[in-house]
């Protein structure tokens, strides 16, 4: 993690002078308080990065050398195509069109957001949602090819 914490740090101190240049140079208020409080953002991510490092016993586990076989297992289910991130953008539109022109389209919107985070959630939940249909009829009568993932594919 000291990795991380250093260049949110060094982003901050990189940023600061910049914004106190860019004031000087043209007396421009919030370009320059924006490159200020850019610079304090950073500076906060990498003082709660370094005060989590100071934490942590050893290390993570995204900081091992790993090979290949330490990933073995069952890989899980992954997500199948799906009409609710469609749905939940073009309700945000909706919603965001609403609030700024005509309340009338603010409603409908905020009901078709919420349709699409149950959807979304109801559909994660179960798993074989759209998977073994479509991979029992694809592949019916057809051999599967021999790989490391053979157990995965059969699943």
């Amino acid at each position: 993690m000291r990795t991380e914490w250093k260049l949110f740090i060094y982003l901050a101190v990189f940023m600061l002078p910049l914004g106190v240049i860019y004031w000087i140079l043209s007396r421009e208020e919030a370009g320059a308080l924006l490159l200020v409080v850019t610079s304090v953002a950073f500076a906060f991510v990498g003082v709660y990065l370094y005060m989590q490092s100071k934490y942590m016993n050893g290390l993570r586990p995204e900081d091992y050398n790993a090979k290949p076989e330490d990933g073995t297992g069952e890989v899980g289910s992954f997500p199948a195509g799906s009409i609710y991130p469609f749905l939940g953008a073009l309700g945000m539109t909706m919603l965001c069109y609403g609030l700024v022109f005509n309340g009338f389209l603010a409603l409908p919107g905020v009901g078709l957001i919420g349709f699409a985070v149950i959807g979304m959630a109801r559909e994660s939940s179960d798993a074989t949602t759209a998977h073994s249909e479509l991979n029992e009829k694809a592949n019916e009568g057809a051999p599967i090819p021999p790989s490391d993932f053979t157990d995965q594919v059969k699943k």
